[in-house]
């Protein structure tokens, strides 16, 4: 009996480690969003991509790209891996001392870093469009979450470009959790 309950277990063990291993090599960590996260999050998509784009033979970054449906804002989301510091500091002075066309603001830039983190905001109404985009380095890996959307005729600027704010929001709060940044995995 005892020889029967020692092989039970031994069995239930094996095939506990083989499924954890099946899971961790089925799943393939990648950071793309897909279609259906966008719809589980209330954002109607369309003309939906992913992209994993390499540098110098090297992977650099995981790139998704979709359209709000009814003529909304483009996103993207980009998770760029192995980022130095330096990059990440280029991409926040260019920001704040950028190169402006006629009949654009310069962006409001909003330093939103934690400790151990650094992060910012950016908001810009331009002559054809609004923007806002939201960008975080944790360790090696830079999340971007970019809205942009063209002026319409029947739209105030301001009021766009708290849409676009708002998206990025969402889309890069559920991207740090699904991360595993901050909080439970998704």
């Amino acid at each position: 009996m005892i020889r029967f309950a020692i092989g039970v277990t031994a069995v239930e063990l094996a095939l506990t480690a083989l499924a954890s291993l099946w899971i961790a090599v089925a799943e393939t960590g990648e950071p793309f969003l897909t279609e259906d996260e966008f719809e589980m999050l209330g954002i109607p998509i369309e003309k939906y991509s992913t992209d994993r784009r390499s540098r110098f033979d090297a992977l650099y970054s995981y790139d998704t790209r979709a359209v709000v449906k009814g003529g909304g804002a483009a996103i993207t989301v980009s998770v760029r891996v192995l980022t130095p510091r330096a990059e990440y500091d280029t991409r926040l002075a260019a920001e704040r001392w950028p190169r402006l066309k006629p009949g654009d603001e310069a962006p409001t830039v909003t330093d939103e870093s934690l400790p151990g983190e650094p992060g910012y905001a950016v908001r810009q109404r331009a002559a054809d469009g609004v923007r806002a985009e939201g960008v975080r380095l944790h360790g090696a890996d830079l999340l971007i979450v970019r809205a942009v959307r063209m002026n319409r005729a029947d739209q105030h600027p301001g009021a766009e470009v708290m849409r676009c704010e708002r998206l990025v929001r969402i889309l890069q709060e559920y991207m740090i959790v699904r991360m595993g940044w901050r909080g439970d995995r998704r």
